[in-house]
């Protein structure tokens, strides 16, 4: 689910170890949804904050279209009850397709931002 082993966030990459799991979690929390007893997919976030704007950085990774969205849905729910208006996301890009697909002008994402970040690994 992860391509090349590489955990991408906050403009960073780091090999899937647990050490560097142990890392991120000292400043994101982790969102895992499993399937059938297998881990379908999983995001981790953060609070931005700069001088000017507060935002939520998230990453997903997931196995298929369900996964991402299940993940992106989560995140933006997630950035909703902190009270935040703007997201940062970083993901695969095999899920641009999909993320033109949802509906942004529902009444669900009213007043959000959108901060798209792609990152391409090459092994």
């Amino acid at each position: 689910m992860v391509p090349l082993g590489i955990l991408v966030f906050d403009w960073k990459a780091l090999d899937v170890t647990l050490q560097n799991l142990r890392e991120i979690g000292k400043t994101h929390q982790f969102y895992v949804a499993k399937k059938k007893q297998k881990t379908d997919s999983l995001s981790f976030g953060c609070s931005r904050r700069e001088a000017e704007q507060a935002w939520w950085s998230f990453t997903i990774y997931a196995a298929d279209p369900s996964g991402f969205l299940s993940q992106l849905s989560h995140n933006i729910a997630m950035a909703s009850q902190r009270g935040f208006s703007s997201i940062g996301c970083t993901f695969e890009t095999k899920f641009e397709q999909v993320l033109d697909k949802v509906p942004w002008g529902s009444e669900e994402h009213e007043g959000m931002h959108l901060i798209l970040f792609e990152k391409q690994v090459r092994g």
